[in-house]
């Protein structure tokens, strides 16, 4: 996987994630679209993981404000 595709792939699923559709999709559809080779799993994986991570850093950082 080419740096280029990683960074496209990560930003959509940075912009996406909270749009009600299935993270999946929006990780396929680009790389059908422009011919490229499936990610595989692991990619999916990281890519998810660091939404998550993301999330949770960002929800916790507000309810510590809040106490």
């Amino acid at each position: 996987m080419e740096t280029l595709q990683v960074i496209l792939l990560a930003l959509i699923q940075g912009l996406t994630e909270f749009l009600p559709i299935s993270s999946s999709a929006h990780l396929i559809l680009p790389s059908q679209l422009l011919g490229w080779a499936d990610q595989g799993l692991s990619f999916d994986v990281a890519v998810n993981t660091g939404s998550l991570s993301r999330g949770s850093d960002l929800l916790s950082s507000r309810y510590c404000c809040l106490s």
